[in-house]
């Protein structure tokens, strides 16, 4: 047995043991004869039991947050030249080259002998283009062509200026509009003028984003040839039709 302080842990072969402690309950006594006793005095605390074992090791905790990143590092020193390569292997052969000039004629020689006759040789290149000839004479004017086929008719031109002022005097105008519509494959369409009113003017107003093709933008008239409307034909159109109404 060895004296030692509360903190001071035991070695592995010794118990700790502790003085002046409370013990664990013993078990009660049985009934004595005549009656239950006086309670008796309190026993001496126990020893201390001996320490436990190593309890199982605990789970990983959780994966810590990513740290910043550090700091550039300072640039390394340039390494040292490193030694020279040996001489790489020669390469394939060029593909062949143009061929050059002719050289320049050089002066003529003495005439030799007549040699033998040779065989015939192979039919020359023929020869540079020469210049253009200068330009002839005009030929005989030719017959008069069939007559051609008569255009498609164009766009309706824009309205014009407007005429002088007439003298004084006073009069109703009647402006009447309705919807515009002519289908892809042609049509016409039409807007009348009140009763007892006849048409000065009309036009129209397209709308959509198709382009418009007008064949007539003009007065309706009757059997009578009074203007009592306002017509037009043509195709892929929609918009606004509408007449100018003077009462007559």
């Amino acid at each position: 047995m060895r004296l030692v302080g509360v903190t001071t842990r035991c070695k592995a072969t010794e118990y700790k043991v502790s003085w002046n402690q409370a013990g664990p309950q013993g078990p009660q006594g049985p009934a004595g004869i005549g009656g239950t006793g006086a309670q008796g005095p309190q026993g001496p605390r126990g020893l201390q039991g001996p320490r436990g074992l190593q309890g199982p090791k605990g789970d990983t905790g959780a994966q810590g947050p990513k740290g910043e990143t550090g700091a550039q590092g300072p640039k390394g020193e340039t390494g040292a030249q490193g030694p020279k390569g040996d001489d790489g292997k020669a390469g394939p052969a060029g593909s062949q080259g143009p061929k050059g000039d002719d050289g320049k004629q050089g002066p003529q020689g003495e005439r030799g002998p007549a040699g033998p006759q040779g065989p015939k040789g192979d039919d020359g290149r023929n020869g540079v283009t020469g210049p253009q000839g200068p330009k002839g004479d005009a030929g005989p004017k030719g017959d008069k062509g069939e007559k051609g086929d008569t255009g498609a008719r164009g766009p309706a031109g824009p309205a014009g200026p407007a005429g002088p002022a007439g003298e004084g005097g006073s009069a109703t105008v009647v402006t009447k509009a309705d919807s515009l519509y002519l289908p892809a494959a042609g049509g016409s369409d039409s807007v009348m003028c009140p009763s007892g009113t006849v048409a000065t003017g009309g036009g129209f107003v397209a709308g959509g984003s198709g382009q418009p093709f007008i064949t007539t933008n003009a007065p309706y008239l009757n059997d009578d040839g009074k203007a009592v409307g306002w017509k037009l034909y043509g195709k892929n159109v929609s918009g606004t039709i509408y007449v100018l109404c003077l009462k007559s």
